[in-house]
């Protein structure tokens, strides 16, 4: 926003924005992608269980104790599976917000007292603990 060249200094703060959370959400997408795998592998085991009992090679009560195994890892997998994927950062909408608040931020550039428009334009919410 100081700098000589503001044009500039954006692109460089977005490169830097850009970089910083690709690296976080690749090693988000390979652990992802891992339990993608452990997930379909379980269900590959379920449907085993399932054609076991059908041929009758195990009993039923294996096959329940087997399923119910099944069902409360496969519930575990997906539920990190979903943690992981909300923690991948969307960097276009990022990027979007950050331009907006610079916008503001020039808008404001020379302001000498903050009224209410300017805390409103500025300041999304307070949390106060």
């Amino acid at each position: 926003l100081c700098a000589g060249d503001e044009d500039d200094a954006c692109q460089q703060l977005e490169h830097r924005i850009i970089q910083q959370y690709s690296n976080s959400n690749s090693l988000l997408d390979q652990k992802i992608q891992k339990l993608e795998q452990s997930i379909q592998e379980v269900n590959a085991c379920m449907i085993d269980a399932f054609d076991q009992v059908y041929a009758q090679t195990i009993e039923y009560s294996r096959f329940q104790l087997l399923i119910n195994k099944f069902e409360t890892q496969l519930q575990t997998l997906e539920s990190k599976r979903d943690m992981a994927q909300g923690q991948r950062v969307n960097v276009d909408a990022l990027i979007g917000q950050i331009d907006d608040f610079i916008k503001l931020a020039r808008h404001y550039r020379y302001v000498k007292f903050l009224t209410p428009d300017v805390i409103n334009d500025l300041v999304e919410r307070i949390e106060l603990s």
